[in-house]
């Protein structure tokens, strides 16, 4: 039974957009209603008839308002992992899919409205956005500045239940340059209507800004979104490239004014150098409600608590630490001592950027701050992992006696220099060595029920280059595998970040 979940984790390889953690627990929702949805998604593909115009036949079948209800939130995918990488051209779909059932009676109507008012996303530059390579400075920001306007006029109107629906706002910037033919790149009335739409908006619950700051003036939307509160939010994704400290220091007030956040993400480049020092926040607590946290190691520093903390995403960068402060000890150490303490409710850990190796060191320490983990993706495949799994690793043996899942990476840069380049050599390459280490696992973390092994590189040569990933399975007759998949792209340590 556990293949086929051992198959489902290997195809998310196959993936376009950059990994991340799928934690979400996603239930479908009955056959049923998954092929009634899908026929409403199909049936988007052409225009919908006007919002007045409905097919109200005598005989026209009355459902339950709950199966109406039912059916229109599906056509809507709005859980916290879905939003986060969910695009405009996505969320139009889903406009579409809304205004078609809208069309078909008053009472799908009634139900479907609030599902399309519940979400807004703004979305301009994006890779897909051909804007920054037409003659006409911004061809399609006046589009977008539009779509905002009529937001504007329906949140205005007196009884207006827009506001009240509106549980979710993303806004996604990200202009290659300032200006463009000396014209900027977003004018100034943009960003008072998003300006309006945050004062106005009191329900929200999601909110994601991902935001290239040092090309466009965003410091009034920051110094505004510092003085609001949203009493209801409860996910907030921040992505920002910045030049200056100024937008980071707006935003952590913000985080200090909603305690109840319980899903964040932060994701801050500062050009300048600087360093926002967040370890300076941990008196205050910030965040003594949160349970899902996606960040680096100084956004982690200022968690007071983490007593409600079970799954974090780790971006994990190469610090850079003095020797005497150091003290003797290794640098795995040094960096989890900076913490408030050990994370002891986390189950799921997933490190991006710069792994951890499974040696002894690396072992103890993971061990010491994450006693409870259940899944780890972000463990590297090295000759220092293979060394250790070959000698006596008795003292170690059920260090993590929940763990069941584990993902483990081969990185390119840390292999042999006279590894082949070539596009279409598998990576990562065969080698029984290292398998042997892999399917040896069971004697440290008893509780194993699959072992992922994906290969990594950041060899611009190597675009669309050959990957394997291999997945092993321990079940009570004994070991099962390797199941092998292989797909082309290019996996990257230096994109995966939050989008």
């Amino acid at each position: 039974m556990f293949v086929s979940t051992l198959f489902v984790e290997i195809s998310r390889s196959e993936r376009s957009k950059p990994r991340r953690a799928d934690f979400g627990d996603f239930r479908p929702p009955p056959i049923l209603l998954q092929t009634a949805i899908s026929e409403l998604k199909i049936s988007a593909q052409t225009p919908p008839a006007t919002a007045t115009s409905f097919s109200c036949c005598p005989s026209e079948m009355t459902l339950p308002v709950e199966l109406y209800r039912t059916i229109a939130s599906g056509l809507r995918e709005s859980s916290a992992d879905a939003l986060t990488w969910k695009t405009r051209k996505e969320w139009m779909e889903e406009n579409g899919a809304l205004l078609s059932l809208m069309s078909v009676s008053r009472a799908w109507m009634r139900e479907a409205l609030p599902i399309l008012h519940s979400e807004i996303f703004v979305e301009a530059f994006s890779p897909d956005d051909d804007a920054h390579r037409e003659e006409d400075p911004n061809p399609r920001l006046e589009l977008y500045a539009n779509q905002l306007s009529n937001v504007l006029m329906a949140m205005k109107k007196p009884g207006s239940r827009f506001v009240i629906n509106l549980k979710a706002l993303s806004i996604d910037l990200h202009p290659k340059n300032g200006t463009q033919y000396r014209v900027e790149a977003v004018p100034p009335d943009f960003f008072a209507r998003i300006h309006q739409i945050l004062s106005l908006t009191s329900h929200l619950q999601y909110l994601r800004l991902s935001v290239n700051a040092q090309m466009i003036p965003l410091s009034a939307i920051f110094i505004h979104l510092s003085s609001l509160r949203f009493p209801h939010l409860r996910v907030l994704r921040l992505g920002l490239l910045t030049a200056s400290n100024e937008p980071t220091i707006d935003a952590a007030k913000f985080l200090g004014k909603h305690p109840e956040l319980k899903d964040v993400s932060l994701w801050f480049y500062d050009f300048s150098g600087e360093s926002y020092p967040w370890r300076q926040l941990r008196s205050e607590d910030p965040l003594p409600n949160l349970e899902r946290m996606h960040a680096t190691f100084e956004e982690l520093r200022m968690l007071a608590s983490s007593k409600h903390l079970t799954v974090l995403q780790y971006d994990r960068q190469i610090l850079e630490v003095p020797e005497p402060e150091l003290d003797g000890r290794n640098i795995l150490d040094w960096e989890f001592s900076q913490f408030s303490g050990p994370f002891i409710h986390v189950t799921h850990l997933s490190i991006s950027n710069e792994y951890i190796v499974l040696d002894g060191v690396g072992l103890r320490a993971l061990v010491r701050q994450f006693p409870a983990l259940e899944v780890l993706d972000g463990a590297e495949c090295t000759k220092e992992f293979i060394s250790f799994m070959e000698t006596n690793t008795e003292d170690l043996s059920s260090c993590l006696p929940k763990l069941h899942t584990l993902t483990m990476y081969e990185v390119l840069d840390h292999i042999d220099a006279d590894y082949p380049l070539d596009i279409n050599t598998p990576f990562p390459p065969d080698n029984p060595e290292r398998d042997i280490a892999l399917c040896s696992l069971p004697q440290l973390f008893p509780a194993l029920l699959c072992v992922v092994l994906r290969g990594e590189d950041n060899w611009l040569p190597r675009c669309n280059a050959l990957h394997v990933v291999r997945a092993w399975a321990f079940e009570p007759e004994g070991i099962v595998g390797p199941y092998i998949r292989t797909f082309r792209g290019t996996r990257s340590k230096y994109i995966d970040y939050l989008a």
